[in-house]
């Protein structure tokens, strides 16, 4: 009863015109709600790139460790490589026999290379000659006639007066004799 007293006795507030944020609040949510979504998309994809990163180091890093067991690798054949020819034995000289067929094969080499290069320069030689005497007569030019020099006109000499000489200046600190 006394509640009803109360609210009968009330005065009714008047209703104040509020102005209207919720469309302004619905465009800011939108808003924000895109640039959300842009980031979480951004997010993903750097995520996918840290990912493809991260599997191209452990492949480089796979390549790396197989280079390094092929130098390994390459590296032990060469010292046994080294090792064998190390100790294998020296080969003997050749025969007395082989080493004239040597001889024998590279005098006959040397007289063919030389006596082939004889022959092209006699031919040479020969096919020059015979062209000469195939050009036919000769052609003789008279003489020229060379013109007369210039004559030359001849100026009276006149010599330069003699050289006017100075006398010397006496420097005593250098002419110091002592």
């Amino acid at each position: 009863p006394e509640r009803a007293a109360v609210e009968a006795t009330a005065v009714p507030v008047p209703q104040v015109p509020t102005p209207d944020y919720s469309d302004e609040l619905r465009r800011e949510l939108e808003r924000q709600r895109e640039i959300t979504s842009r980031l979480e998309n951004q997010l993903a994809q750097q995520e996918l790139l840290a990912g493809n990163l991260e599997d191209r180091l452990q492949q480089q890093q796979a390549e790396m460790q197989q280079v390094l067991a092929q130098l390994n690798s390459y590296q032990h054949s060469i010292d046994t490589l080294s090792l064998q020819a190390s100790q294998r034995p020296v080969p003997e000289p050749r025969s007395g026999g082989q080493t004239a067929l040597l001889w024998m094969g590279g005098g006959l080499l040397l007289v063919i290379v030389l006596g082939g290069g004889g022959l092209i320069l006699c031919l040479i030689v020969f096919s020059a000659q015979s062209q000469r005497r195939e050009r036919g007569s000769q052609v003789i030019y008279p003489p020229m006639q060379m013109p007369s020099p210039p004559s030359y006109r001849y100026y009276e000499q006149e010599f330069l007066p003699p050289p006017v000489v100075r006398p010397r200046r006496v420097n005593p600190y250098y002419d110091y004799e002592g």
